[in-house]
């Protein structure tokens, strides 16, 4: 058994090891949550933020993780839960339509997560060059992450494709922020060459970026202000 043996800063010494107290929270997603992590860590941090556990990797899709949250949410009890996973196809989907599959693998992952007492946010990932957006701006997946959130308790969407986009609509490039190294125009990139990544110069595969990058910055910034406010 554990013994606590001094409590600093909001954080409780355990054994000679600093753990944080805040709420546990787990991430679920691919790509775009593997470029912005670090800024959303550093911002859930700043909130006071627990135990941060990531379960990100390029490439996936919701069919990659769908078997691993039952037990992930019974043996880490996160209290906070982030999915956002923004269009792979995958194997996993067995050949099946890829909406269909997101919202029959992402619905299971919230049930078990909303029973496992979570409280779950389904981000919503930005448009790429490629795709067509309704009047509000959202993409074929955010009308499904909204869905969703309107069918389960405890369930909500963070609009983190507004932070990235012209009002939900692709754009290689944004007005800088004041912090921000800036073009003469006024403006940064945002969006990868591909269309669909943050980085300006991507890494292979899809990563934290080498450099500065706008996008994933911004990007992770809204995720979490999303989740805590």
């Amino acid at each position: 058994m554990a013994v606590v043996v001094g409590v600093l800063a909001g954080a409780v010494a355990l054994r000679g090891i600093l753990l944080p107290t805040g709420p546990r929270v787990l991430v679920y997603g691919d790509s775009l949550m593997v470029e912005s992590q670090q800024d959303f860590r550093d911002a859930a941090r700043r909130s006071g933020a627990g135990t941060i556990r990531q379960k990100i990797w390029s490439g996936t899709a919701p069919c990659d993780w769908v078997d691993d949250v039952a037990a992930t949410a019974r043996d880490f009890k996160p209290v906070i839960a982030v999915i956002g996973f923004s269009g792979n196809p995958r194997p996993c989907m067995a050949g099946g339509d890829l909406v269909e599959s997101y919202r029959r693998d992402v619905t299971v992952m919230v049930a078990a997560l909303t029973a496992a007492g979570a409280r779950v946010y389904l981000v919503e990932e930005p448009a790429t060059i490629r795709d067509t957006v309704d009047a509000a701006g959202r993409t074929q997946l955010g009308l499904l992450w909204e869905e969703i959130a309107s069918t389960w308790p405890n369930t909500t969407v963070v609009r983190a494709s507004l932070a990235v986009t012209d009002q939900g609509r692709f754009t290689p490039t944004l007005p800088c922020e004041p912090e921000e190294p800036c073009g003469p125009d006024g403006r940064i990139t945002v969006r990868a060459p591909d269309g669909v990544h943050f980085c300006p110069h991507p890494v292979e595969p899809a990563g934290i970026c080498a450099e500065y990058s706008s996008g994933a910055r911004r990007y992770g910034l809204a995720v979490a202000r999303g989740v805590f406010g």
